[in-house]
């Protein structure tokens, strides 16, 4: 089941109901009604059969004299805060309902050409009237229609309601139908024949753009909906990918952060009355040529046909697309303006004096910045994360103004213009596919700028939200097999997160050349590869790790371990699921191990979440020194039942 949009939830278990409009039949929840029913336990539901008179179900007329009867709202868990007593209970985990009822109308006391049902159920529902079906909805869980003027008639009408509930959790049905003429909230929330939802502000009396259900790829969104102006497009509202192409109305005043982001539209026009705008609106708009503001707009402009959004009274780009150029009047680049743009690189001219934090942030293909200005500029905030593995091209005689300027020599390398550019050696991934599979080779070279800017896969250190590069981008799962380059020993990786993480390789050549003495995170390192049979980290050089949580989670596959002194200190989770196959694993550390919160466990010991068991020399033994191997005798467990859990082959049970 779909959980309830939070606006939507805090509409209806939060604001008190209020009879919208003028009432045929009102709310279950201020006024309960009652209907016949049928329930079924399976998902879907077969109809009932049809009446004697060959009436369906939801005709008028039909023969319901052998149904049920309740008193609705129906909800499973009291969510409208009514009182057990005063719902009728949805008892079932799944199953649906088959409803019924009779109810009278004076047509002449409504408008009929501005008749509604209104309804909230979960998760799908059908509404006829008079036999005609008037409304369903998909997953969507709050739903206005507008009834055809001559579907109700003077007199008896027939109402027919089917709800099921496929996914378990949350149940419920309440509905009104009432003459909204005078009451716009009665929409709210409100889709249009577009899929896109709107919710009335009441406090502002206009409406904003909450989200919508993909029906369409291409939008036109109203400058009113029912008279009342829209005004607001919230955060993220068409991102994904989704939106094709989109008009703005006139009168629209804010438009939220990401609101458009990794559109696929080609032109995106940002009206004269908008006042403000947020962050990133169209990060990942790769297929944007024309971003233009109104020349009527006295907030915005995109000057010089720029193909930008200026914030005019600053002078500073805020959104950019693939073709902006920064004109000579634009003396700020604002936070996130660039983000997400994938041009290989960029030139920050002389006249800008202030650059914000992310500008130039997700820029993956950027590789080479070449600023105009002759000394550092204001720097606010984090404006180019990726500058350890970037260029930065200075003028001439320049370069050591820069040299020793933070953040600018944390550039990997400085050049002036006119200086022949040296790519350094630096640790990267390679990435070669073939039919076999996908293998990565971790190496240390000056190739890796040359490989990126001729098209070939290859990946620098940098995390990405927290992750490597060729996890964050699916690659890991078609991983096949794993190579640690001889020259990656040079290398000096500070994190090693999610490195191998998910990988259906069974070993990884060259673990020895990995040199982790700077490394302070070894988190998920080795996560869910369940084929990898034997790991020696022997080699590994832990000084100053800080984090090894859920290091080797998930690794059921393993049949040896080998661990370093120092990671003796392996976060509790680390190694949860080794051993999870029937067998335990074979353990292989150095004296002084310290196996501190280990327990007996069979024919072996549980710790860090693992089952293991250790192939000891017991030749020396004495009735002093059990196994005349210090971490046995450094720990309670295996010191004082030395005899308990010790069995099979490796295990040696000394009996002094």
């Amino acid at each position: 089941m779909k959980h309830l949009k939070l606006s939507l939830l805090f509409l209806l278990t939060v604001l008190p109901l209020v009879s919208w409009g003028k009432s045929i039949i009102p709310w279950g929840r201020t006024s309960p009604w009652e209907m016949k029913y049928v329930f079924q336990e399976n998902d879907e539901g077969v109809p009932p059969a049809d009446d004697s008179n060959g009436k369906a179900w939801y005709d008028i007329g039909y023969d319901d004299a052998d149904w049920g009867t309740l008193s609705g709202p129906i909800c499973r868990d009291d969510q409208w805060g009514l009182g057990e007593d005063n719902f009728f209970h949805w008892e079932n985990e799944y199953g649906c309902f088959y409803l019924r009822c009779t109810f009278n109308v004076n047509l002449s006391d409504y408008n009929t050409d501005n008749l509604f049902v209104k309804y909230t159920g979960d998760d799908y529902v059908e509404v006829y009237i008079n036999g005609i079906e008037v409304s369903h909805t998909e997953d969507n869980f709050d739903m206005t229609t507008q009834l055809p003027s001559d579907v109700l008639v003077d007199g008896e009408n027939t109402l027919a309601i089917y709800i099921n509930d496929s996914g378990g959790g949350d149940a419920y049905l309440d509905y009104t139908i009432a003459d909204a003429s005078d009451d716009i909230s009665f929409f709210s929330p409100y889709q249009d024949e577009q899929g896109v939802w709107y919710e009335y502000n009441e406090d502002n009396e206009e409406w904003e753009v909450a989200s919508h259900d993909w029906w369409t790829s291409d939008f036109v969104i109203p400058a009113t909906i029912m008279d009342a102006p829209v005004t607001v497009i919230r955060n993220d509202v068409f991102a994904d990918g989704s939106c094709h192409s989109i008009i703005l109305p006139e009168g629209l005043r804010y438009i939220g952060s990401g609101a458009f982001h990794h559109a696929t539209f080609t032109s995106l026009t940002i009206p004269a009355s908008v006042e403000e705008i947020g962050e990133a609106i169209v990060y990942g708009c790769q297929d944007l040529t024309e971003l233009i503001v109104d020349e009527g707009n006295t907030v915005y402009d995109s000057r010089d046909n720029c193909n930008a959004i200026i914030k005019t009274e600053e002078n500073k780009i805020i959104a950019s697309c693939p073709t902006t150029i920064i004109p000579e009047s634009v003396t700020a680049i604002g936070c996130q303006a660039f983000i997400g743009s994938t041009f290989t690189e960029t030139t920050i001219p002389e006249n800008i004096t202030l650059i914000e934090d992310g500008a130039y942030a997700e820029c993956p293909e950027l590789s080479k910045v070449t600023v105009e200005f002759d000394s550092p500029i204001e720097i606010d905030g984090n404006p180019f994360p990726d500058r350890f593995i970037q260029f930065l091209c200075v003028p001439a005689g320049c370069k050591e103004t820069f040299l020793e300027a933070a953040p600018w020599n944390e550039f990997a390398v400085i050049f002036e213009e006119g200086e022949e550019l040296v790519y350094p050696s630096i640790g990267y991934v390679r990435q070669t596919d073939t039919d076999e599979g996908t293998t990565l080779t971790f190496v240390y070279d000056d190739l890796f700028y040359p490989s990126r800017e001729n098209g070939e896969t290859v990946y620098s250190l940098i995390e990405v939200d927290g992750e490597p590069e060729w996890y964050i981008n699916g690659t890991c799962g078609g991983v096949t097999r794993v190579v640690i380059d001889e020259s990656f020993a040079d290398a000096r990786p500070t994190l090693t997160h999610s490195w191998f993480r998910e990988m259906p390789i069974t070993s990884i050549e060259g673990l020895e050349y990995l040199n982790t003495s700077e490394v302070t995170s070894m988190n998920a390192m080795f996560y869910c590869s369940s084929d990898i049979a034997s790991l020696d980290l022997s080699t590994f050089d832990t000084s100053k790790i800080e984090d090894t949580d859920y290091m080797f989670y998930g690794c059921c596959g393993l049949r040896e371990l080998t661990l370093p002194l120092a990671l003796s200190n392996l976060n509790d989770n680390a190694c949860g699921g080794i051993g999870d196959n029937g067998e335990p694993c074979l353990l292989n550390v150095p004296d002084g191990f310290d196996f501190g919160g280990a327990s007996v466990s069979g024919s072996g010991f549980n710790w860090k979440g693992g089952w293991f068991y250790m192939d000891i020399d017991y030749s020396d033994a004495t009735a002093d020194n059990p196994a005349n191997v210090s971490f046995l005798i450094n720990n309670p467990t295996f010191t004082n039942n030395k005899h308990s859990g010790w069995s099979g082959d490796g295990w040696g049970a000394y009996d002094p």
